[in-house]
């Protein structure tokens, strides 16, 4: 069967359905045309019973997500689930809500329908501003007295009208978002030491050791608070940027440099100059242009300090700091950055660069060649919460981080990463060795690239399960390199997921790579057209199942090249399940042992199965395979795990 054939087929043979929110593309059961159908029949199969045992160990700790559930109890759904996604999340970028509702939905909550945030004070514009300030000040227990406001008058007489349009509509936000902190997280402590304490144990939750403080504030989140207040917020950003659209940058006065402090941050109003923003608790900051160098914007980073925003409307600017510092951050709050033009370097240490800890952080870079550098917990990283790092723009980026990062989810929570388009690069350092993996203590664990975590610990049984990691790439001829755990990848009930929607493609891991999961859990990879190249080093990758795990990878398109020594090109061990399909062009599988369709060792009462599809072109298989041009095998189950099945077809 041809792959134009193959992909017909398959079209008129899917249904869609809805489940627990979940969109799943499935093949009918009695559809000659479903090629895993077809497949499965040459072993008096079908997909149906081709699954996970109902009977399999599902007691992974609290906090387990029904879209994830929904997808473990059947393979079939996650290549169409993690497409969808990456296309609705791009789609949905044009729109700061609708981008956080979609990135907030498998974890099941969505933002309410009506805002709950008033609008801008009526009145001219600077009157507006005056008035959304001293709420800010009301809402944060230090009303403005008389002298005070008589000050902030006349302060406020140097602003261009649309600016003080856009941070009324903005500030007019906050006093909603202080009383809805309480909704979301529960009353914090009066003291100041213990609200500090739990301040840092949100921020702890990102780390593998976790103390009942952190438990607690697990247990009690209110997510859908959380992401209402975020919705609202988004909402009187998107607002600003309407305001702010008549401004011309190099219009407004270079020395403009409004500076208000309030009880819940300071305010920056800013013109066309060269502006620099230290480390300190930032409420608002609007910057009209210049070449700007930020050391902290769009930051929770202190408890007082709920909401945080930032819009730099032009300037090649400078987001870095060498230690502490952050960009577009929430802990305990709410953080959003925008950045409309210009060729923008982001660089931080941990935590630094669209992170969220019960919260939620976006940071949206409209246009230009951007960096984004970052070690730990970094650029579309959530836990408790949502973190979306969006770059928008159609040129080349880059993105270079050590671990959890690059659309990284762990437990109730949903990190993103979303690239428009561009020829970008994304790397995962595994040249220093500093986070030596487990597996292979040469090479670093990335958790990166498409990634969900969740905390497996055995010995105090203090389980949780994990969030949702997506990395979603519009197009352009991309480059991605990680170490072990990355590309697609999930850990302990959790779900990764990397989406390239076009070009020709590189991929290097290591292991637990590609569409490969580890201990119950899914992970994907799903690339949509062009000539692409995957390279997994060791072993678990490109479609790698283990333990009661899913990995899937599908490429759509193009004539593509794979090479991975073991356990490779739908593979699956320890009753897991590994799933490969490649729908067209001519392709070339270079590997060795347990690879192309091999079910290998596991529990000998599970089964475990491996199923492997090239539905066009002419390929190329390694001698001493039963893999062939136009053929279908069977790998024999090993003795010690009858029920293990091992699929391949070449159509």
């Amino acid at each position: 069967m041809t792959g134009a054939r193959a992909l017909a087929g398959i079209a008129a043979g899917a249904t869609v359905i809805a489940l627990l929110g979940v969109s799943v593309t499935r093949g009918r059961a009695d559809d000659a045309t479903d090629p895993f159908a077809e497949l499965l029949g040459t072993a008096e199969r079908t997909p149906e019973d081709a699954q996970l045992p109902a009977g399999r160990w599902r007691e992974g700790g609290p906090h387990r997500l029904a879209s994830f559930e929904a997808l473990w109890d059947d393979w079939r759904g996650i290549d169409a689930w993690s497409l969808e996604r990456g296309r609705t999340l791009l789609a949905a970028s044009a729109s700061l809500p609708e981008l956080i509702d979609e990135a907030a939905r498998p974890l099941g909550v969505t933002r309410e329908a009506a805002p709950r945030a008033p609008g801008a004070p009526e009145g001219p514009p600077r009157e507006a501003l005056v008035a959304a300030i001293a709420a800010v000040h009301a809402s944060g227990g230090a009303p403005l007295d008389d002298e005070a406001r008589a000050r902030l008058v006349v302060a406020v007489a140097s602003i261009p009208e649309p600016m003080a349009a856009a941070a009324a509509t903005i500030l007019s936000a906050v006093p909603a978002a202080v009383i809805a902190r309480s909704e979301a997280f529960g009353e914090l402590p009066a003291e100041p030491d213990a609200a500090e304490a739990l301040f840092h144990a949100a921020i702890g939750v990102t780390g593998y050791r976790i103390d009942e403080r952190s438990k607690g504030l697990l247990e009690r989140l209110d997510l859908d608070a959380l992401l209402g207040t975020a919705g609202d917020l988004a909402a009187a950003v998107e607002a600003a940027r309407v305001a702010l659209a008549p401004v011309e940058p190099a219009a407004v006065t270079a020395d403009l440099a409004f500076r208000w402090k309030t009880p819940l941050g300071e305010i920056a109003i800013s013109g066309s100059g060269k502006d620099a923003y230290a480390i300190q608790p930032w409420l608002l900051i609007i910057d009209a242009g210049g070449d700007d160098a930020y050391q902290s914007a769009a930051t929770t980073e202190t408890v007082d300090t709920p909401v945080s925003i930032s819009i730099d409307l032009a300037g090649d600017d400078r987001y870095e700091v060498a230690e502490g510092g952050a960009f577009g951050v929430a802990v305990l709050g709410w953080a959003i950055l925008i950045d409309r033009a210009g060729d923008d370097h982001y660089r931080a240490v941990d935590h630094g660069i669209a992170a969220a800890n019960f919260g939620v952080a976006l940071l949206v870079d409209e246009a230009g060649a951007d960096r984004y550098e970052g070690r730990k917990f970094t650029q579309g990283a959530a836990s408790a919460g949502v973190a979306i790092l969006a770059d928008r723009g159609p040129e080349d980026d880059e993105y270079r981080c050590l671990q959890k990062a690059q659309g990284y989810g762990q437990v109730r929570g949903a990190g993103v990463l979303l690239d428009a388009g561009g020829g970008d690069l994304y790397d995962a350092n595994d040249t220093e060795i500093t986070s030596p993996s487990p597996q292979t203590a040469e090479h670093n664990v990335s958790l990166a690239q498409g990634a969900g975590y969740g905390r497996r610990s055995d010995a105090d049984r203090g389980w949780l399960a994990g969030g949702v990691g997506l990395l979603v790439d519009g197009g352009g001829d991309d480059r991605y390199s990680c170490g072990v755990f990355g590309q697609g990848v999930g850990y302990w009930y959790a779900l990764g997921a990397l989406v390239d929607l076009g070009g020709d493609d590189r991929y290097r891991g290591v292991w637990y790579a590609q569409g490969a999961s580890a201990h119950y859990a899914i992970g994907a990879l799903v690339d949509l057209a062009g000539d692409d190249r995957y390279k997994g080093e060791l072993t678990m990758a490109i479609g790698a199942g283990h333990d009661f795990g899913h990995g899937v990878l599908r490429d759509h398109a193009g004539n593509d090249h794979y090479e991975c020594p073991a356990n490779t090109v739908g593979s699956a061990v320890y009753n897991g399940i590994g799933i490969f399909r490649d729908d067209a062009g001519d392709d070339t599988y270079v590997t060795g042992r347990n690879a192309i369709g091999h079910a290998g060792h596991g529990r000998a009462e599970h089964p475990c199965f491996a199923l492997f599809l090239d539905l066009g072109g002419t390929d190329t298989y390694p001698g001493g395979h039963p893999a062939e041009e136009g053929t279908s095998w069977r790998h024999p189950a090993p003795a010690k795990a009858p029920k293990s099945l091992g699929l391949g077809a070449d159509r």
